[in-house]
């Protein structure tokens, strides 16, 4: 985990959400992956990545994601996700994902709405509450979970 801010942090990330909200749209599977991806070149020290400080502070900028993307997901994946970023479907989606993150309640991230066994609903927010995420979705009895933890 980065000591700092990545530099100009924060920085406009449309062009990011855009691309994560096409790659949902056609292949929700490979969400994780991506998201796990530009994580840890966002968040890590420059010493520990391959794209060093400029490229770090220039995440957003497809130039820049779409390479460290295709990594992961392959370059076909890659450059659908960036042909449909402009599309009207995927901006559509986005404002919707957006406006039912925020009548949620969502303020920041990471924001988790979760809905239990019982069908009860309720939002937590921020990495410090993962263990009332576990309580509430009643996975505190599986030691699998508790070693994430």
């Amino acid at each position: 985990m980065s000591r700092t801010f990545p530099p100009g942090f924060p920085k406009p990330t449309l062009p990011m959400m855009r691309f994560l909200t096409a790659l949902d749209m056609v292949r929700p599977e490979l969400l994780p992956v991506a998201l796990d991806s530009l994580y840890a070149a966002f968040w890590t020290d420059e010493d520990d990545v391959a794209i060093g400080r400029d490229r770090r502070s220039n995440l957003a900028d497809p130039a820049v994601f779409g390479p460290i993307l295709s990594q992961v997901l392959g370059q076909e994946v890659v450059r659908d996700g960036l042909d449909r970023i402009a599309s009207p479907q995927v901006k559509k989606q986005l404002v919707a994902n957006t406006d039912r993150a925020l009548d949620a309640g969502a303020f920041g991230l990471p924001w988790f709405q979760c809905r239990n066994a019982r069908g009860e609903v309720e939002a937590f927010w921020g990495f410090d509450h993962l263990g009332q995420v576990v309580r509430f979705l009643g996975l505190d009895g599986r030691g699998e979970i508790r070693a994430l933890l």
